[in-house]
Formats: structure tokens, C-alpha cells, sequence
């Protein structure tokens, strides 16, 4: 059994061993995450060569040896040889950090197939089951949820910030927000009426 969570990575140290395509997709998802990334292995794709040229990243342009996983906070194994997938597990339990086989091999996490819109992010997990399933309905939703819900969410973070310092009871708060999300606003978001959005929310405040 898994548990699901949103995991800050901002500032933390991610170690992907592999420089191909897999390795890629992780690099530049653990970046957009605010990751300091550390990249172990041969013949890197174009654009980790490019991250690396412009100093995103820190690039060892060799095989796997453990001690590169030392100081991080997370490991993910992204190569085609499954001797070094596994001694990266095994360096991983030694240093006892996190670890993701991109393969679907046995780790401490999966990764879910994800789109995000602004601060909306979805997450469709199988279980390791069937990572391709996952994507099929992943570009289900993403193609069902409509543009706007990333625009209402910047303004549903203002309010937040708003509510919080002009009214200090918790309960009161939470009543105001009751009063301003319900099914309707999605309906709203969902149909291009954010004017409509806008002006609701501003009413309740």
C-alpha cells in the first residue's frame, strides 16, 4: 500500500543516475520543483548537456560510484542496466534517503502520471500497475478539466492570505469559505464564466 503525498523539494538535493531520455523527463521535473539536482551517467541527451552547460545542474559525466548520493535527500535510478539500478538502491538504503526505480522496480515511491495548470496539479498513480493506464487517463482528465481552474486558484491564494490577516477566528473563516466554494464555482470555471468566479468570491469577502 502507498500513501500519497505532495513532496516540497525546494533547496533539496536529488541525485538521478542515468543521462537518457527517462533521465531527462526526472531532471526537468525535479527542477521545475525547485530541486538542486545531481546527475551521474554517460552519453547525456542534448538537453542534460545543455542543463549541465548552463550550470542547472551538476553533471558526472561517468559511471555510478555510491558515494554520489551522499548529502542528498532523494535518488532516483533511471538507466537501462539493472546491476546499476540495483546499487543504486542499495547505496540509497545505505544512506538512508528516498529512492524511485523509474522502471517501476521495487523502491520507496512511484511516480504518478501528472499535468498541472498554474497551482492545479493532478496526479493519477496505478500502483505501479500500469504506469502507461495512468498516463491514458491522466490526458483523460487533463483534456476534461478546462483552462481557467489555475487562474481561479491564484486568486483563491490571495483571499487566503487576505482572510487570514483580517479575520482571525478559524471557524469564521471557515465559514466565509464555505460560503464561496461550492459545486457551482467549478461548474462556473468549467463553462469560461470566471468573471462570474471572481465576482462570487468577492461578495463573500
Amino acid at each position: 500500500m502507498s500513501y500519497p503525498v505532495m513532496l516540497n523539494l525546494t533547496g533539496r538535493l536529488c541525485v538521478v543516475v542515468g543521462a537518457g531520455k527517462v533521465a531527462q523527463r526526472k531532471i526537468v521535473g525535479l527542477l521545475d520543483a525547485g530541486a538542486s539536482v545531481r546527475v551521474v551517467g554517460n552519453e547525456p541527451t542534448p538537453q542534460i548537456q545543455d542543463l549541465a552547460d548552463k550550470k542547472r545542474i551538476v553533471h558526472y559525466l561517468r559511471g555510478f560510484l555510491a558515494s554520489d548520493l551522499a548529502g542528498a535527500w532523494m535518488a532516483f535510478a533511471a538507466t537501462n542496466d539493472p546491476d546499476v539500478n540495483e546499487a543504486v538502491h542499495v547505496a540509497a538504503n545505505v544512506e538512508g534517503i528516498l529512492f524511485c526505480h523509474t522502471a517501476g522496480g521495487e523502491g520507496d515511491l512511484t511516480l504518478p502520471a501528472v499535468f498541472k495548470q498554474d497551482d492545479l496539479t493532478v496526479a493519477v498513480s496505478t500502483g505501479g500497475s500500469s504506469p502507461l493506464y495512468a498516463r491514458i487517463i491522466r490526458d483523460a482528465l487533463e483534456e476534461y478539466f478546462a483552462d481557467g481552474h489555475g487562474e481561479i486558484l491564484k486568486l483563491l491564494r490571495e483571499t487566503r492570505a487576505h482572510l487570514k490577516d483580517k479575520v482571525g477566528d478559524s471557524a469564521e473563516r471557515q465559514e466565509i469559505w464555505r460560503l464561496v466554494l461550492d459545486k457551482d464555482i467549478f461548474d462556473a470555471v468549467q463553462t469560461g464564466d470566471l468573471d462570474h468566479v471572481k465576482k462570487r468570491i468577492r461578495q463573500c469577502l
